[in-house]
Order: structure tokens, then C-alpha cells, then sequence
């Protein structure tokens, strides 16, 4: 039996809850004396998992998801799973700024990276030059390309409109 409004909140309980749907406190007095339990979890994501053993190996990524074993960010670095390291506190900072720079990029081009880049390196040697050249000759266009040459032989930064 529930209670007939949680003491926390105020709000009337679902049949049979445990705990308020409003806020989360216990409904039940006795459901508020916790049990500790130590446990240990071994969690492998293993979402791109074929590009991270193509970066480490398969037997490093066999091994670290077997034993779960930690890595330093300096050896995760090394074995080529991140780009660059930043101080402790600083990586918001460095995401932002890499942010407003590709945010700067033309919207096109950003759009050709993450769409066609990902699919020429599953492609055949030949293929992907095909798709490259392809995807270089839409990029090259528009009239952001035009604005991207002007700005740079006028040494100023371009003012890209998605055009």
C-alpha cells in the first residue's frame, strides 16, 4: 500500500509506487534504509569497434576489453585514439574553439567530410580517388569556393553564406 502523498513533494502517488513519480523520494519508510553492496562491472562499449582496433590493434582491443583494463590518456594518445591532448580542465575550452573553427568552414565542404569522407575509405583504391575527385569537383562549384580563393588571395578570412 502507498502512501497518500509523498512527504517530499506532495504528489500523489501511483498504485502500488515505491517511490514518487514526481521527485523520486521513498514512499515507504522501510524503502529508505539502503543495502551497500561492493561489486565490481567490467563494461565494454564496443561502438566502432573495428576503427579502434584498426588504431590499436586486435589483440590490444582483444585485451582491453577482456580485462578491462584502463589506459592513461598519454597511451591512448600514442596508440592513435584521440587527436590531441589538452590540460586537465581545458578540453571544453578546446572543443569550443574547434567548434567555431569548423563552424567557419563552407557548409558544404563540412558537409562533404562527414558524409563522403567516412564512405570513400570503405571503397576500392580506385573507386575512392573517383569519389574524391567527384566530391572535390561539387565543393570547388559553388560560390563559397569562389569566396574561399577571394578571401585568401585577399589575405582575409572568408565570409562563407552556404552558397
Amino acid at each position: 500500500m502507498t502512501a497518500a502523498a509523498c512527504r517530499t513533494c506532495g504528489t500523489e502517488p501511483l498504485e502500488n509506487a515505491r517511490f514518487c513519480h514526481g521527485c523520486g523520494s521513498p514512499l515507504d519508510e522501510s524503502a529508505t534504509h539502503a543495502e551497500y553492496k561492493q561489486v565490481t562491472v567490467l563494461f565494454a562499449d564496443v561502438v566502432h569497434s573495428m576503427g579502434i582496433a584498426a588504431a590499436v590493434g586486435a589483440e590490444r582491443l582483444r585485451e582491453m576489453m577482456l580485462t578491462g583494463r584502463r589506459i592513461t590518456a598519454d597511451e591512448g594518445h600514442r596508440l592513435g585514439l584521440s587527436h590531441e591532448l589538452v590540460e586537465v580542465g581545458a578540453a571544453e575550452a578546446r572543443a569550443r574553439a574547434l567548434a567555431v573553427q569548423i563552424a567557419g568552414n563552407a557548409p558544404l565542404t563540412n558537409q562533404l567530410i562527414l558524409t563522403a569522407l567516412p564512405r570513400i575509405s570503405d571503397m576500392s583504391r580506385n573507386d575512392g580517388f573517383w569519389a574524391e575527385a567527384l566530391t572535390t569537383a561539387v565543393s570547388q562549384s559553388t560560390a563559397d569556393a569562389d569566396e574561399g580563393l577571394r578571401a585568401f588571395l585577399e589575405k582575409r578570412p572568408p565570409d562563407f553564406r552556404g552558397e
